[in-house]
């Protein structure tokens, strides 16, 4: 593509050299070995521009704040090369980037999913459909990056509006027909996301929060809602209610479980292990079961079948979906042969931990056997609110100082020491916080199922499992 066409709607442009030059590809990264590249120039210096010239750049984009750096270039025999400023990058690259991607991602369907709590529960419930119907997809959130059961990346693209745009396009290149977006609000309202258009985006929830944000995201979910075409609401939310209210949309759909809407779940069952509820779907009222904890992700579950529904996706694949679900290290159930009750749950923050321990402790019959990072793990006098049993990871074991907490020296301790203790009506729970956990989530399941094995009768015995 020219560059002239790459800048076309983008004010301001000052600078030298020929605007009809071939663009091969956007970068931030001067060691990027591309003949014909533009280089954004918002960290570069000197030294990187040069390199990136020398690697293969034909144009640099500088922000206008540097300026200064293109009379340092200039002192330089670069007639070749196309040097522009721009008033404001942040405001503009979004506008470039989208110019120079729209050809190459059109026909890729993106799903946002947006609200304040359970982004990543309904995304992943509903990319557990599309995988269970072998549909390709791409997977981005701010946590992780996924095409299909392949993990790219553990960093957060979204914030870098380069990055993003070249990883929708590894995905679309990659045969992924459909991408799933949790979009957090911290950049939702960027202007990245004024040049998206949403094929289908749930609005889940909008809560106001200690510094009285509802307003502020309420006003983030507007915008979006205004670029997209097939759009899900709770209707049990009244913010988000708020926002349904003021589009005239033919394609808007709401869902909810208490007050009157298009999609209403009935019969709502909920325990430690699962959630189910009666749901009407082509006619007839469907059992939903969710491998899952907690009300709310009833409206997760229901974000998930109504876009796969719109996607039509059988009605059968999307329940045997939901109820092997697995939402990857947040609040997930280990699945194993003795059917012993036990959650992983990797958190950003103490407050979500908090949040779970409260879930788990208002469905469980039995006691919370928690086992956590003893550094990072809440204050304990809080966990003892919820949990019968506290077993933290320590840089030494230490005997016990009351009969509710221990600490050992080793995870595979730990769930040793978990599994002895266990009673027929407990649940454990390993959490810990830690962004980037894929690999600790592995093995942290590995180890159940080893020390599973090996206790086999005694827990097969203890939960009414057949051998």
């Amino acid at each position: 593509m020219l560059l002239k066409e790459i800048l076309q709607g983008v004010q301001g442009i000052k600078g030298r050299g020929s605007l009809d030059i071939e663009i091969k590809t956007i970068t931030q990264n001067e060691n990027e070995k591309v003949d014909g590249y533009l280089y954004v120039a918002t960290n570069g210096d000197i030294q990187t521009c040069l390199q990136a010239i020398r690697n293969g750049a034909n144009s640099i984009l500088i922000d206008d704040d540097r300026k200064s750096l293109i009379n340092e270039l200039y002192k330089f025999d670069l007639q070749r090369i196309t040097i522009f400023v721009l008033e404001n990058i942040s405001r503009d690259l979004p506008k470039i980037l989208y110019n120079f991607y729209k050809v190459s991602l059109k026909g890729l369907k993106l799903i946002g999913i947006y609200g304040s709590n359970g982004k990543t529960e309904a995304a992943l419930m509903l990319k557990n459909i599309f995988d269970r119907q072998k549909i390709k997809n791409g997977f981005i959130s701010n946590r992780f990056v996924m095409i299909s059961q392949n993990i790219l990346s553990q960093t957060d693209i979204m914030l870098n509006p380069i990055n993003f745009y070249k990883v929708l396009n590894f995905m679309k290149q990659n045969g992924c027909q459909n991408i799933i977006l949790e979009i957090p609000y911290e950049v939702a309202g960027s202007e990245m996301f004024n040049y998206i258009t949403f094929d289908y985006l749930a609005i889940n929830n909008i809560i106001e929060d200690d510094q009285g944000s509802a307003l502020y995201n309420s006003n983030i979910a507007l915008n979006l809602v205004k670029r997209s075409i097939n759009i899900f609401c709770n209707g049990d939310d009244f913010n988000v209610l708020k926002i349904c209210g003021s589009i005239d949309n033919p394609n808007l759909v709401t869902y909810s479980a208490d007050n009157y809407s298009n999609n209403i779940a009935k019969d709502i069952t909920v325990t430690n292990r699962y959630l189910d509820y009666k749901l009407k779907m082509d006619g007839k009222n469907e059992r939903i079961k969710v491998k899952s904890l907690g009300r709310e992700n009833v409206y997760n579950s229901l974000v998930a079948i109504l876009i796969a529904r719109r996607l039509e996706i059988p009605t059968e694949t999307i329940k045997q979906a939901l109820e092997l679900s697995c939402t990857l290290g947040r609040r997930e159930y280990v699945l194993n042969e003795t059917q012993v009750p036990i959650m992983i749950d990797f958190e950003d923050d103490q407050d979500n931990q908090a949040r779970l321990l409260k879930d788990l402790k208002r469905y469980s019959p039995g006691k919370i056997i928690i086992i956590t990072n003893k550094k990072d793990s809440m204050p304990l006098e809080e966990i003892k609110k919820s949990c019968g049993l506290i077993i933290f990871i320590g840089d030494k074991a230490e005997e016990n100082k009351s009969e509710s907490v221990y600490t050992k020296e080793s995870v595979e301790d730990a769930i040793t020491f978990a599994l002895e203790k266990i009673k027929r009506s407990d649940i454990i729970l390993y959490t810990n916080i830690i962004k980037n956990y894929f690999k600790e989530r592995s093995e942290v399941i590995n180890l159940f199922n080893q020390k599973i094995e090996r206790k086999k009768d005694t827990l097969s015995k203890l939960f009414n499992n057949k051998k």
